[in-house]
């Protein structure tokens, strides 16, 4: 399956979201990434395609089993990136290492892990 760093994004952001309350709307996803409500339903519609999420009639949003399992995937990979970002000895914030480590695990072939 071919995802795009946008849609690792997207998966990463529902999947985060979701750990406070499974169902996630398209208002809390835009607020999360900065990002319009209409480009939220673009891409919905486009994972919705790939069958890596479900959208139900009134704008709740859940992961199915494999999109859950592409996001844990990315977020394993963005784990092992962060606890090795601090050893290439660059002067970099947390906030920083965070964004780098996100930016490097969504460009990754899905599915490969560190």
């Amino acid at each position: 399956m071919e995802l795009t760093s946008a849609h690792l994004r997207y998966l990463l952001c529902i999947y985060e979201l979701s750990r406070s309350a499974p169902a996630v709307s398209s208002a809390e996803i835009a607020g999360r990434l900065k990002v319009t409500k209409p480009s939220v339903s673009r891409m919905l519609a486009a994972l919705m395609e790939k069958e890596l999420l479900v959208k139900e009639r009134y704008g709740k949003v859940y992961l199915t089993d494999e999109g859950a399992a592409v996001a844990r995937g990315l977020e394993h990979n963005i784990a092992i990136l962060a606890k090795n970002i601090p050893k290439m000895q660059l002067v970099m914030t947390p906030s920083e290492v965070r964004e780098a480590t996100r930016a490097i695990a969504s460009v990754m072939p899905v599915g490969k892990r560190l």
